[in-house]
């Protein structure tokens, strides 16, 4: 079960660190991710074709949509690991497409992998470390910050554990404190509850929702589980085909007759 800490204490800790968060920034409710006419094409293939969508800070936005629908190849274009054929992103009215990903990473974005991606011959504390410290924190810091961090996200027992030793569900949860390690105005997550058990998942989101309070950064979440989408998200964007289908709220998009049909297979007549 993750450990779940107020707010009032996890940021009275974090005041002497450079990784305060983000809620404590005057600005950041200015915070703004924009997408404007994103296309890929790979050859002849349309992976994404005009996609627009804004998020606003502290929000959390979900981006859903059948495999293949474009959800990945969207969130490599927006951390700079995918350049778009058309259309840019902007964070924060700076265009941030075109960048390389460790430059749209220390501009403001935090991604995760579906797989993972942790520093495997690492320690759980070392990994948290390495991400603090290319903000600029010392060493000392970036150790204090870390050890707050993995007890925030549940793997506070775990600090000197190898990476590689954790189980798969571990891992997942190592690389969004790692992400959030850097500080990010808007952090991706790629199907952060992939493969974890409905307890798991459940503590997981509970983790998610708290996010936005504590770091002060919006999210835009990809994930299959409706159940978790319908009940952390505020707005949700619906691709298929590489398309933009709908977007709306939780509610809107349960009654949305296309997303119904493309998303959750159900058919009309």
């Amino acid at each position: 079960m993750i450990a779940h800490r107020g707010p009032a204490i996890f940021m009275e800790g974090m005041k002497s660190s450079p990784f305060a968060p983000h809620a404590q920034r005057d600005n950041a409710s200015a915070d703004e991710l924009l997408c404007d006419g994103i296309s890929v094409r790979f050859g002849g293939l349309a992976a994404l074709d005009n996609v627009s969508f804004k998020i606003q800070g502290q929000e959390i936005f979900g981006l859903i949509g059948p495999n293949g629908a474009g959800k990945t190849t969207l969130t490599n274009v927006v951390s700079g690991f995918q350049k778009p054929s058309k259309g840019a992103v902007f964070l924060c009215g700076e265009q941030i497409s075109g960048h390389q990903p460790h430059v749209v990473a220390q501009s403001g974005i935090g991604r995760t992998f579906q797989g993972g991606r942790v520093f495997s011959s690492l320690s759980v504390t070392e990994n948290i470390e390495a991400s603090i410290l290319s903000t600029g924190a010392s060493r000392n810091q970036a150790r204090a910050s870390a050890s707050d961090l993995g007890d925030w996200i549940g793997l506070g027992s775990k600090l000197n554990t190898q990476a590689s030793a954790l189980p798969y569900t571990d891992q997942r949860r190592l690389g969004i404190i790692r992400a959030l390690g850097l500080r990010p105005k808007f952090l991706l997550l790629d199907e952060p509850a992939a493969g974890m058990s409905d307890g798991e998942a459940e503590a997981l989101i509970e983790s998610i929702t708290t996010i936005p309070a504590f770091f002060g950064c919006g999210i835009m979440l990809i994930e299959h589980n409706m159940q978790i989408v319908m009940n952390v998200c505020q707005r949700i964007h619906v691709l298929d085909f590489g398309k933009t289908i709908a977007e709306g709220t939780p509610a809107e998009m349960q009654a949305h007759p296309e997303v119904l049909n493309a998303y959750l297979g159900t058919e009309e007549g």
